[in-house]
């Protein structure tokens, strides 16, 4: 049996360890993005549950600043961690803003 995991986070989906999302795949750990601690984790896990992430702007306004700083949110983005949020904002182009 193959096991696939995950290539990245996702502050959508992921949660502070690795989790099994099925039998074959292995969901990437916002707490393995260093710089990105267990604090930081919990206060998005806690705003998602709330309501899921619009987008990168609605992100940064809802990040508890007494858990989570600028270097957290841009180890993320750095990781992509970000990506599939901010993937639904599209350029006339079609590619990714």
């Amino acid at each position: 049996v193959q096991t696939c995991a995950l290539p990245i986070s996702d502050v959508t989906h992921s949660h502070y360890q690795f989790t099994v999302t099925d039998p074959k795949t292995i969901r990437y750990g916002l707490g393995a993005v260093k710089g990105v601690g267990e604090g930081a984790v919990a206060s998005l896990m806690e705003e998602r549950v709330r309501q899921p992430f619009a987008d990168l702007a609605d992100l940064c306004q809802r990040l508890d600043l007494q858990k989570a700083n600028r270097r957290t949110l841009e180890a993320l983005i750095r990781q992509h961690g970000v990506h599939i949020v901010h993937a639904r904002s599209r350029a006339p182009s079609g590619r990714s803003v």
